[in-house]
């Protein structure tokens, strides 16, 4: 059987791409990873038809799996340690998928649906808005971290490093109450494209946040957003699409085994 904490393999990053090119030669029927980022701190397991990457996070891991073999799947995923999570994004029926994670002892933890938006308007003047300051970041953490709104399961929030990064490129805006933060708007400008990233207020007025984001679009000439949202979270979907946003199809199928 195998076992995270004995079988698997520091990762050396040469040897790691080696293994995903010739499960990527093979054309793996079952793939979560798409070329996310590895590192040296991640940790891998190769069998005869698969291979499992693990990224290790503090309390809990990120599991991606490139195989062409069921079975040995449900085999590797049986036997890891702790809490295991795996994201399978897909805009088709995921059946197969879910017979697998159900062999594997995972449940259904959550479903993320992915929207876009391209009627970007403004709303408000961009010269009043307040971006974050880098003697905020323990309150922009806190923030985001203290309420139950967000899993780090399911939610991608940045760590304290990323978010002083973000705070000093101008991409995080804030609601500030008696010198509080009460409020926090993460998002990444990547090319001609806003990722909406993450978003809450505690005072219930965090869609001045939001019409803030679209009006910094606005002036800078962007015309995609994307972003995902709980696909229980109904209030959200209703005010997004208010604004014009759409789903696109994709969906993040989050499971996990505790």
């Amino acid at each position: 059987m195998v076992n995270i904490l004995n079988d698997f393999k520091k990762n050396n990053i040469d040897i790691l791409k080696e293994h995903i090119n010739e499960m990527y030669s093979k054309k793996p029927v079952y793939s979560n990873y798409f070329n996310q980022n590895i590192s040296s701190d991640d940790i891998f397991y190769k069998a005869d038809n698969s291979l499992i990457i693990i990224k290790v996070n503090d309390n809990y891991n990120r599991v991606y799996i490139l195989s062409n073999d069921s079975n040995e799947i449900v085999h590797m995923l049986k036997s890891l340690k702790g809490i295991n999570i795996v994201n399978i994004p897909s805009k088709n029926d995921i059946s197969d998928w879910t017979k697998i994670m159900v062999a594997a002892n995972f449940k259904l933890f959550a479903v993320y649906e992915r929207f876009f938006n391209i009627k970007i308007k403004k709303y408000c003047n961009t010269d009043t808005i307040i971006y974050a300051k880098p003697n905020q970041e323990k309150e922009i953490y806190n923030l985001f971290h203290k309420t139950s709104f967000f899993s780090p399961y399911t939610d991608y929030l940045p760590s304290r490093l990323e978010l002083m990064q973000l705070i000093k490129q101008n991409q995080i805006i804030v609601n500030v109450h008696e010198g509080i933060v009460t409020g926090a708007f993460i998002f990444s400008e990547e090319g001609l494209k806003f990722y909406l990233r993450a978003w809450y207020d505690e005072n219930n007025s965090g869609i001045k946040l939001l019409w803030e984001v679209y009006s910094i679009m606005y002036d800078k000439g962007l015309k995609y957003a994307y972003f995902w949202i709980n696909s229980e979270n109904n209030n959200v979907k209703s005010i997004h699409k208010y604004l014009g946003a759409k789903p696109d199809g994709l969906k993040d199928y989050t499971f996990i085994k505790q």
